[in-house]
């Protein structure tokens, strides 16, 4: 699966831009780790994480290898740019976690953005912004409020 398209699908979903085609099916990476524990033929993955410039992904799910079927959730957060990963800036989701749940066969899985959380969290995070601005001019104020008592 190739993480940074699904990166860049996401910004083209949010800005109502095409969809870009994918390049290839694969994911860069410079550290891979996780556990795993093994019953009835199913593989459960609490703790994966995946490290690049590019970006973090920390992972849980389900592996069935006796149905070859996936039932698994990624949440890749973009902490570079994908410039390196044959793709364009994409400065506006840096920072953003995105949901990936990743179902389906392992001969065709589906892999798919989360879009709904994606765009919560850009609502969290510009009412958190609002929010300090908002903190912010209201101590400026307050200030300025105590500073002239202070001088009558």
């Amino acid at each position: 699966m190739n993480i940074a398209h699904e990166l860049r699908k996401a910004g083209a979903l949010l800005k109502g831009q095409s969809v870009p085609e994918e390049d290839t099916k694969k994911t860069d990476f410079a550290e891979l780790s996780g556990s795993a524990t093994f019953k009835n033929g199913k593989m459960n993955n609490p703790d994966l994480l995946l490290a690049s410039p590019l970006l973090r992904v920390n992972g849980a799910g389900d592996i069935d290898l006796v149905k070859k079927s996936l039932d698994y959730g990624v949440s890749a957060k973009l902490v570079g740019t994908l410039k390196g990963q044959d793709g364009k800036a994409m400065d506006e989701l840096k920072g953003v976690t995105l949901p990936i749940k990743i179902t389906g066969s392992f001969d065709s899985p589906k892999v798919r953005p989360d879009m709904d959380a994606l765009l919560k969290g850009k609502a969290d995070q510009k009412i958190k912004e609002q929010k300090d601005k908002l903190k912010d001019k209201l101590s400026e104020k307050l200030g300025d409020l105590f500073k002239k008592k202070e001088g009558n």
